[in-house]
């Protein structure tokens, strides 16, 4: 895989994971072969980490601040 091709995989993973696409961030990371992430993105699509969508997006995309909100206000 070129450079440039790698660089497109990432950016497809960017954008499907700021869309919510969390399939096909899936797929772009397990083609440049990150495969801890790819499985992470499956798990978190196969609800394996309860209701809380929103606070392992926020992880994802380095959004702690709303991560602490959303925790606040789950207790």
């Amino acid at each position: 895989m070129t450079a440039e091709t790698e660089a497109q995989w990432h950016q497809l993973a960017k954008a499907a994971l700021e869309d919510g696409k969390l399939a096909i961030a899936e797929r772009c990371y397990a083609a440049v072969g990150n495969i801890a992430k790819a499985h992470y993105l499956h798990q978190v699509s196969c609800n394996a980490f309860g209701p809380c969508h929103a606070c392992v997006l926020s992880v994802l995309h380095g959004c702690f601040d709303l991560l602490g909100q959303l925790l606040l206000h789950m207790h």
